[in-house]
């Protein structure tokens, strides 16, 4: 008889090398994937893969925790949850978020990098720079120092 297999369980993938087991029980539980623990990673919907890798990260109680687009794919009740957790954590874990739309970022963001990956800083007229800089700014209600250069040269202050 041929053997097919379908992956490695999410409670596996979430619980094998767990730092934190009780915080990740709890975002289990908050994310909503408790009757998904004994199903197959590879059988998840893009959400809920999302949702577990997500996990995973928060769970191994990293030094610093980086995130790529973590509000991507996910419904309005789990974002908002997401958001509050690092909200929760911002003052004991440092973080860098990777987002590409102004209207997700969290209110709890300091700082910000802009990069333009159409055009670098040294290609825009002054103008241009000092509007960009007060759009985010207006945005994020001058919170934050804004340095618009390309990848490479860009630092957070």
């Amino acid at each position: 008889m041929d053997v097919i297999s379908l992956g490695t369980p999410v409670s596996e993938m979430i619980f094998e090398h767990c730092r934190d087991t009780d915080l990740a029980s709890v975002l289990v539980e908050k994310f909503g994937l408790t009757r998904l623990l004994e199903r197959a990673f590879r059988k998840l919907s893009t959400g809920e893969t999302r949702k577990v890798m997500l996990i995973r990260a928060l769970a191994n109680k990293p030094d610093l925790l980086i995130l790529d687009e973590p509000f991507d794919g996910l419904d309005v009740d789990t974002l908002a949850m997401l958001q509050a957790h690092l909200a929760s954590i911002i003052d004991t874990v440092p973080m860098v978020l990777v987002l590409n739309r102004f209207d997700e970022m969290p209110d709890f963001i300091t700082h910000v990098a802009y990069l333009d990956k159409e055009r670098g800083d040294e290609d825009r007229t002054d103008k241009e720079r000092s509007d960009k800089r007060e759009e985010i700014k207006a945005r994020r209600n001058g919170a934050f120092s804004v340095h618009g250069r390309p990848p490479g040269r860009c630092r957070l202050q």
